[in-house]
């Protein structure tokens, strides 16, 4: 009987440590997943921000300068 005590004792100490390092591990990914969000926001901004300078850019290139292919045809 003894022995089976330390047994029970001995499964409880190891599934207190299972839980602690499950834990540990939600905490750590909870972490993962904040960080990860305010990354992917952090690129859906300069994207945002890249296509405005973009358009701005395009949008001030005179016609003159453009390559023959994108160059509207001459009113004849």
């Amino acid at each position: 009987m003894a022995y089976e005590n330390m047994q029970d004792r001995a499964d409880w100490k190891l599934q207190k440590q299972l839980l602690a390092l499950e834990r540990e591990w939600v905490v750590v990914l909870w972490e993962q997943t904040s960080v990860l969000g305010r990354a992917v926001q952090a690129t859906d901004n300069d994207r945002q921000v890249l296509d405005t300078v973009l358009a701005l850019v395009v949008a001030f290139v005179p016609p003159t300068s453009w390559p023959l292919t994108l160059t509207p045809p001459a009113p004849w």
